[in-house]
């Protein structure tokens, strides 16, 4: 299971059967793709115009942009992976016989 979640965010969740946190973390992750990937596309866009029209254009070129939308997909990614481990835990422990050590 938990190797499911490194593929995907929600994707563990979905193998657990918890419908609605897996769509959460597949929602919130994919928007703050979006976001991360429309930043990428318009510093590379930038990058290139900068090229071509060299002469007549002031670029506005701050890779520092980038960093607030990759800490939120990452942040998200990590808390899924946290999610999906500790309810696999939680699950192991519920489904161990009295005296076993899980």
């Amino acid at each position: 299971m938990l190797l499911s979640a490194f593929v995907c965010p929600g994707v563990g969740q979905f193998v657990q059967r918890r419908w609605r946190a897996g769509a959460l973390f597949l929602l919130t992750f994919a928007a703050a793709f979006v976001v991360f990937m429309g930043v990428a596309g318009s510093l590379i866009i930038s990058y290139y115009r900068m090229g071509f029209e060299f002469e007549t254009y002031e670029p506005d070129i701050h890779p520092g942009r980038l960093l607030p939308a990759f800490i939120a997909a990452l942040a998200i990614y990590v808390a899924n992976l946290v999610d999906v481990a500790a309810a696999h835990f939680r699950a192991g422990r519920k489904m161990a016989p009295e005296g076993s050590r899980v």
